[in-house]
């Protein structure tokens, strides 16, 4: 009797043993495909990211800012005249009311996508800068003539910044560390490549017209936003934001409503986050049909909506 119940402990114990070395086994392979999985994921970002960095567009200016003299006829004197875009000084004139032009190259592997310029100088007005959107596609290690001019839809001042710390101008005072004679203008650059990754390239330039390289680098944020869609963003003002939704119950056909059903629950998308207290559509929960206008129950609503303070 007693050597059977040695045996079955035995028994137990081998296989409680065996059990163990499955459950152990188990996990090992659990970890390495894990592991494996890890090592593919990291191997696959890697490979990505150098071939990012292999096609990589970077953008920078290569010769003076140039714009051919003009004649024009002096208001005081009546006489022709011939008008330069540098003053006396070397300094650009910012009243210049014709186009101006910049060499840039593409210095890297990579094509550059949606470029934008802003050339941004001391005038207080963004419509005294010189802007241009929507360039051509630069190919890699290609040269390219960017034209800007006066902006009629620039809404971007001097202290906005670019990936949340290039200023477009820097108005600091003038220092032997910064001087204001090396940054009579600034020249902000960005463009994407191939895999949509945004970058911004900086420029100062001097009383010498010649360029001193600030920054290059890649646009962060979720959304990353280049210069076009910073400026979008910046005339939608910084309550724009995505309709919201209100829910409505009809109280009867004598309300105001617009509702006109008993008990009918609404869904009423609302536009009066973009500044428009009337802006509203409505449309019955459930059914196709709409009506515009604003709901007289939704405009205190929208009212406390507007006036809450915008994100962060």
């Amino acid at each position: 009797m007693d050597s059977q119940i040695a045996t079955n402990i035995i028994s137990i114990a081998i296989a409680l043993i065996t059990l163990g070395a499955v459950i152990v086994a188990i996990k090992a392979i659990s970890e390495n495909r894990k592991q494996a999985k890890d090592n593919w994921s990291h191997s696959q970002q890697q490979a990505k990211e150098e071939r990012k960095h292999q096609i990589r567009p970077i953008m920078a200016p290569e010769k003076e800012i140039v714009s051919n003299p003009m004649t024009v006829t002096d208001l005081n004197t009546g006489k022709r005249v011939e008008r330069q875009l540098y003053t006396s000084e070397q300094r650009i004139d910012w009243s210049w009311p014709y186009p101006i032009r910049i060499d840039l190259r593409n210095m890297g592997n990579g094509p550059a996508l949606n470029l934008h310029c802003i050339l941004y100088g001391n005038e207080d007005t963004n419509q005294s800068q010189f802007v241009s959107w929507d360039n051509i596609p630069v190919e890699a290690r290609s040269p390219v003539t960017v034209e800007l001019k006066h902006p009629s839809d620039l809404s971007l001042f001097h202290g906005d910044m670019v990936n949340d710390k290039h200023v477009l101008y820097d108005k600091s005072p003038d220092s032997l560390t910064n001087s204001w004679f090396s940054r009579i203008a600034r020249l902000t650059l960005t463009y994407h490549d191939l895999f949509g990754t945004k970058y911004v390239s900086v420029f100062h330039y001097t009383i010498e017209h010649r360029w001193i390289h600030v920054v290059t680098e890649e646009i962060a944020g979720n959304p990353a936003r280049d210069l076009k869609e910073l400026n979008t963003q910046k005339k939608l003002g910084p309550k724009s934001s995505a309709p919201h939704t209100h829910q409505l119950k009809d109280p009867g056909p004598s309300s105001s409503s617009y509702a006109g059903g008993v008990g009918q629950n609404w869904d009423a998308f609302c536009a009066c986050s973009f500044g428009n207290l009337n802006a509203c559509d409505v449309g019955r929960f459930g059914e196709q049909s709409k009506v515009s206008g604003c709901l007289p129950e939704l405009q205190e609503e929208n009212k406390q909506y507007r006036e809450r303070p915008a994100p962060a």
